[in-house]
């Protein structure tokens, strides 16, 4: 979840300390046996009144659950979308694949005549 926050929509972090704690956080996530164990580890302990990785200024009582789950279907549109991008794109290099493999057997075949008639020639000779 704080990748997506955290990062703009071509895929780079919004700036260096975004992407530091990001790179911090799947260190630690390695490291401990729980993945609320590794945030703490980065981000520190909660305090009363403050929304961790939301900004100065921003309190508990902003963040209701309907702007969570707003969040949540947003991200699932996001990741749908994004699946069907991939999708596609499988798609258009397993068809690129496939038309390689076409040229390669092309070429190995034109290269086979050739050499036929390159021994049909010194035959000649």
């Amino acid at each position: 979840m704080y990748s997506i926050c955290h990062k703009k929509s071509d895929g780079s972090f919004v700036n260096d300390e975004a992407k530091e704690k990001y790179e911090q956080l799947q260190a630690e996530i390695g490291k401990t046996p729980s993945p609320n164990e590794a945030f703490v580890n980065v981000f520190g302990k909660e305090h009363p009144g403050y929304v961790r990785c939301m900004g100065l200024g921003i309190t508990p009582s902003q963040i209701t659950t309907s702007t969570s789950h707003s969040v949540r279907s947003m991200s699932s549109s996001e990741a749908n979308e994004k699946m069907e991008k991939m999708q596609a794109e499988i798609d258009r290099l397993k068809k690129r694949d496939s038309e390689v493999d076409m040229l390669k057997e092309q070429i190995a075949f034109l290269m086979q005549m050739q050499n036929s008639r390159d021994k049909q020639v010194k035959l000649f000779s």
